[in-house]
């Protein structure tokens, strides 16, 4: 009866679904896709993320890389600090000179993948020892083409394809509960390197689960200022860099989507404030930034 009479209601209102609030069948859909993908391209080359990867770990900090225009602001000693460090870089970190302990980034069918193609071939050689994780939608729909010119260098490289579990960016169930559900599920453990990364938001938030997982004590984030969109290689001495690999210019990415509570109930802030919280009380984890210039500020401490 109770079936019968929705059906009647969802044809008064023009609707044979109920709304799906928290786009769970996006998830169950790119759990799949990254799955079935990872376990085809293993038999290429590389491996499905597993506990290998901390063999590359030989500190308990580590640095995430952003490409916000603050890092700009990292001082000589600074940088000596982080490459005692582990550090991480992703997207179009290569641009930079610094070369990171680790190195994410997804590929695409579209003219910025390709140009970070570009970027990644010409910096084979310096990223030879740094392990590189695969990730993203792109990966899942199968973009990964080892046939290609721009992606068959990744061959000389270990390489990780790495499971996404994806939280949609507007889902509006409270972030802690998010933890605690894919704490259950054994994804977000300390230390411990889960089948699949819970990913919310954006790439920090899976950067944030990833750090986790890996058994971090501390994670300073850099150069994700989230005030705009500009990015560390809009700077003057960037420039030759900039014109010659096309990089993306100001305004290209969507950033104030993450930050404005008119599109989501919860912002990029507020999970970060909320896994930092979370996670500090399970086990000896903190969360800094590594100046003022970001939206995080105050919230999160400064690290230096």
């Amino acid at each position: 009866m109770i079936t019968k009479a929705l059906k009647k209601i969802r044809r008064k209102l023009g609707t044979t679904q109920v709304k799906d609030l928290h786009a769970f069948d996006k998830t169950v859909y790119w759990v799949v896709k990254n799955h079935q993908t990872a376990q085809s391209l293993v038999k290429q080359h590389g491996e499905i993320l597993n506990e290998s990867i901390k063999n590359y770990k030989t500190s308990d900090t580590l640095f995430i890389l952003g490409s916000g225009p603050s890092i700009n602001d990292i001082t000589d000693d600074q940088w000596k600090t982080i490459k005692s460090s582990d550090s991480i870089g992703f997207n179009f970190w290569p641009v930079h000179e610094f070369v990171p302990s680790f190195f994410m980034f997804q590929p695409g069918n579209d003219k910025s993948s390709e140009k970070l193609a570009k970027v990644l071939y010409d910096k084979s050689q310096d990223y030879g020892n740094v392990p590189i994780i695969i990730r993203g939608s792109g990966m899942a729909n199968g973009l990964l083409n080892f046939e290609n010119d721009s992606h068959a260098f990744l061959l000389n490289h270990t390489v990780y394809y790495l499971k996404e579990y994806f939280i949609h960016p507007n889902c509006s169930i409270e972030p802690n509960s998010l933890f605690d559900y894919t704490e259950a599920l054994g994804m977000l453990c300390f230390g411990k390197i889960p089948h699949f990364v819970p990913k919310w938001k954006t790439t920090m938030g899976l950067l944030l689960s990833f750090s986790f997982n890996l058994g971090y004590n501390n994670v300073i984030l850099c150069g994700m200022d989230m005030k705009d969109s500009s990015h560390f290689w809009d700077n003057i001495g960037y420039q030759s860099a900039k014109d010659h690999y096309q990089l993306p210019e100001p305004g290209h990415s969507n950033i104030w989507t993450f930050t404005n509570k008119k599109i989501s109930q919860y912002t990029i802030p507020d999970y970060v404030e909320a896994f930092n919280n979370w996670a500090k009380k399970r086990n000896d984890f903190k969360l800094f930034i590594h100046n003022s210039n970001t939206v995080l500020h105050p919230k999160i401490p400064i690290y230096f």
